[in-house]
Formats: C-alpha cells, structure tokens, sequence
C-alpha cells in the first residue's frame, strides 16, 4: 500500500518544501565548510609541524655526532619521534593533503637547498622499528601510544650529510558534528519554519475565507459580502466573489418574482374558465373541468406560497429542532393523524423557522398521507442531525427516488391525485433543507413501507 505523506494542505507543503531546502542548504553549506576548513588545519599544521621540525634541525647542526642521538632522544616526546640516522627513512613522497602543505612550510623556512622529503606514516610500526618493542623514550609510553591516522615521516638532510627524521602526529581536528554545531542548526532551522508558518498562514488565510463564504453562499444567498481588503490580489478576488454573490442573488430574486407573477396572472383565466364551466349542460363533463381546474388552481396556490417563502429572505436563527418536530407531531395527533416521535430530546441547529417548518411539515404529511403513519426519530451523527420518517405505506421504486424531488411529479398507484397534493412537497422539502446545508433522501424499509431521511448540520 502506498503511504501518502505529502501534505495536502497549502502550509504543510510550504513547510514541507521549506525544510527541504533548508535541510539541502545547511548539508551544501556544511560540505563547502568542511572542506575550507580541512584546508585551513592542514595549512595551520602543516606551518607549525615547519617550524618545529626546522629548530630541531637547527639544535642537530650546533650539537656533535655523538650527542645528536641522545638529543633525539631527548627531545621525544608523546606525538613526536626524532631519529637521527645516516640515511632518510622516507621511501615515498606525497605531494597533496597535509603532506604538502608540511613539505612547502619547510622549503620556504629551511636553508635553500635543503633536501627536505614528507611521507604519511603511522608510529606504531615506525616505533617498534626504530626504539624496540616496549622500549619508552622521555615522556612517553608504549610505542603504540604513538599511533594516530593523521601522522607524517619528514626526512630532512643537514650539513654534514646525515638525516633528521622527524615522526610527527597532527592534533586530530575537533569533531564538526558537536552538540553546538547541532544546537545552532536546530535553531535557526526552527526559527526559520515559525517564521514561515507565520507568513504562510496569513498568506493562506484569505482563501480559507473565500472557502468559508463559498460555503455559506451555498446555504445563504443573502450571507453577507467579503471585506474587500488585504493584498491587492486579494481585494480583487474579494471584489468579484461579492460581484457574483450580487449576481447570483439577483437572479435568484428576479425568478422568484417572476414565477410568482405567472403563477398569479394565471389565476385570472382560471376564474373565467371556471365560470364557463358552470354553464356546461354535461354534468360528467362539468365534473371533469372543475376537478382539472380545482387541481391547476392547487399547483398556483403551491407556487405562490413557494414563491412568497423564497422571497422572505427569513433570518437564521438557532432553532430548538426537537421542539419543533414535538410540535408538528402533536398538531398532527390532534388531527387524528398517525404520529409517532423518538429520539434525541435537544437539538439545536441554525436556520430559517418558517422554512424549516414547512419542509418537515411536508415530509410528515407525505408519509401520512401515502404510508398511513409517520414514526419520526431524531438521531445525531458527526456534524449534523438525522430525521427519520417512516411510513406503513408500500414505498417508492428506487429507479424513482430521486425522479419524486422533481417539480409537480407524482407516483401513480397509491400515490395517486385522490391523496391530495400536487407534487411540489418533496421538491420544496429538498430546496429548503439543501439550502440550509442539509439534504433529503429516500430508502424502502425492508419490512415494508418508505424511509425519509432528512440531514441537518449541526450548530458549530
């Protein structure tokens, strides 16, 4: 299974490509230090290893032959051996590294002409060649005490053509991996990410709002507009998301109207058609345009009132919502209707009342209407509350279930014009609840019988 762990947030990518680069700069930077600074100790042992190296040269040349081999002795010390011998003990030079800078530091301080050779070395093997296992000079131990990596053999030839050879150990550098080199880079490397996370969260934090509002646009045509200020960048797109807000809400409102003046001027031909009828000397026939026209005068009456909520603009508030489903169950009780309530006794949520109402009065007589009963239960999920609304009735084909939230559509059979209505319940219901963040849903029950399902967000 392949793990995903870029991060899917705008600051944790910034953070994250942040820290890469940083962690890649300190490694380049610590890289091009290193060896800089290799450079500066070779250069540094090298001129002070001379400059020893040179004076025991000058003490060998003013003390007699028979004295320079105890002077040798002598002058060892822990990190150092001289040799004074009849032929240089360097086999091989090498001309680079610390070597070399040892070898130019000598030829620039030494006599002109001076055969000077450098060679690494190792004074383990060298000691116990030249003082004899367990042998102990002044100051020093066994001869494998001698021992270090960065250790060097200079041969230098004197006036009277013998050799001083020189064993010689340079310090070991300090470790560039110290718990305050460490310290420095977690530093500044945090500094660097607060300070980041800092200006990455102010520069993200403007399309957090326009998500916000894009959300509550979708629930609230009448939210309030952005504040339009900020970056330039961000005033403009402040200024043309509230532009379309306008727009949107414009529209809205001119088609509401719109509807409600069909829906009104169609009343009058109504009026005059149904005077015609009455005069019609077909009884069966009168019967049939009065009952068409009873049913055309209901789906205007439905309009106009749609129309007349949409165009409240109600205002938000927060609703008891177990309230008010006791309420529409009692009203219903009262009207001998079938009406069963469990579930959650407190529930608040932020909506229109009215809206609200209607939409589940809606949903409670369709399933009284067509199922015989409504068993209604309010349960709570992760970020919004569920109504459930069950009927007795034979339920709705799935091919139709979201066919029935369509305008004016109804299901033939039981759910037929002799129950009343004129198909918009559903469609209303949806509309309302959609528009407050929530949505309706349909599921035949297994026993028999239509669930409505209807979500609300919860209150934050």
């Amino acid at each position: 299974m392949r793990l995903k762990i870029w991060p899917q947030s705008i600051l944790g990518r910034a953070l994250a490509v942040l820290s890469i680069g940083l962690v890649a700069s300190h490694l380049a930077a610590l890289a091009l230090y290193s060896g800089n600074r290799d450079e500066a100790l070779s250069s540094l042992g090298g001129r002070q290893t001379a400059e020893r190296i040179v004076g025991l040269a000058s003490a060998m040349e003013e003390a007699t032959p028979a004295e320079r081999e105890k002077l040798a002795r002598r002058m060892s010390r822990h990190g150092l051996m001289i040799i004074w011998s009849k032929d240089p003990m360097v086999t091989r030079e090498r001309d680079r590294g610390v070597s070399n800078a040892i070898a130019s530091e000598l030829r620039r301080i030494a006599p002109p002409g001076t055969d000077i050779r450098v060679q690494p070395a190792r004074f383990d093997d060298l000691y116990q060649q030249n003082m004899g296992p367990g042998m102990r000079g002044p100051g020093q131990g066994p001869g494998t005490s001698f021992m270090h990596d960065r250790s060097f053999l200079i041969s230098l030839k004197l006036a009277d053509a013998s050799w001083l050879n020189v064993l010689a150990a340079a310090a070991p550098p300090d470790a560039l991996w110290r718990g305050r080199f460490l310290l420095g880079f977690a530093a500044t490397t945090l500094v660097t990410l607060l300070l980041a996370a800092w200006a990455v969260r102010r520069a993200v934090l403007p399309l957090r709002l326009f998500a916000n509002a894009a959300e509550r646009l979708g629930t609230d045509i009448s939210a309030p507009p952005l504040t339009e200020s900020g970056p330039l960048e961000v005033k403009r797109a402040a200024h043309a998301f509230n532009r379309m807000q306008e727009r949107l809400k414009r529209f809205v409102d001119d088609r509401t109207r719109m509807l409600a003046a069909i829906s009104h001027d169609l009343r009058t031909p109504l009026t005059r058609m149904r005077l015609r009828a009455e005069f019609v000397d077909d009884e069966d026939m009168r019967a049939k345009m009065l009952a068409d026209l009873d049913e055309m005068e209901a789906m205007i009456g439905a309009t106009l009132a749609f129309a007349r909520d949409d165009a409240k603009g109600e205002e938000r508030v927060p609703v008891d919502l177990a309230a008010m489903l006791a309420g529409l169950a009692a009203e219903a009780t009262e009207a001998g209707q079938k009406v069963s309530l469990g579930g959650l006794t407190q529930a608040t949520v932020q909506a229109a009342p009215m809206a609200l109402k209607r939409a589940l009065s809606n949903l409670i007589g369709n399933a009284v209407n067509y199922g015989g009963a409504a068993a209604i239960t309010l349960a709570q999920s992760p970020g919004h509350f569920d109504i459930h609304i069950e009927d007795d009735g034979p339920g709705i084909p799935e091919d139709l279930h979201e066919q029935v939230f369509a305008p004016f559509f109804r299901v033939e059979g039981s759910r037929s014009k002799e129950t009343g209505g004129v198909g918009l319940g559903l469609s209303v219901a949806r509309g309302i609840l959609r528009g407050h963040g929530g949505d309706v849903t349909l599921a035949n029950r297994k026993d028999g019988g239509l669930r409505v399902t209807a979500s609300l967000p919860s209150q934050p």
